[in-house]
């Protein structure tokens, strides 16, 4: 009679272990987590800088959103910024956006405003 473990205890207890993916973004699994975690708008932004371009249907199931139709009302400031693009009906992540840039820019106008010139958005 042989005396050495069997290897069948090892390998059902990893294949019973839980995998977990970290695509498109490691976040916990249940929803109320994942709520406590991050807003849906960080949720959304993580999602376009790992996926790229993609619809409002596609980021609405990503994140769990009741309707496609609130993507567009919660990236509305990143769209306004530059942060977020619309290409079309995706949306993409603007990578070149520098935060720096745009805080700088926003303090020079306010100081332009306030001493009476107008500012308009470069084209």
């Amino acid at each position: 009679m042989s005396t050495t473990a069997s290897p069948f205890p090892q390998m059902v207890s990893a294949l019973a272990s839980p995998v977990r993916a970290s695509w498109p973004f490691d976040l916990p699994e249940r929803k109320e987590d994942r709520q406590a975690q991050t807003s849906r708008t960080e949720q959304i932004r993580q999602l376009l800088r790992m996926s790229g371009p993609l619809s409002a249907l596609n980021i609405a199931a990503q994140v769990e959103l009741e309707r496609p139709a609130l993507v567009s009302a919660l990236l509305k400031v990143d769209l306004q910024r530059g942060r977020v693009r619309r290409i079309g009906p995706l949306y993409d992540w603007n990578h070149g956006f520098d935060e720096a840039l745009a805080r700088e820019l926003g303090a020079a106008a306010r100081l332009l405003r306030t001493h009476g010139f107008t500012v308009r958005r470069a084209s």
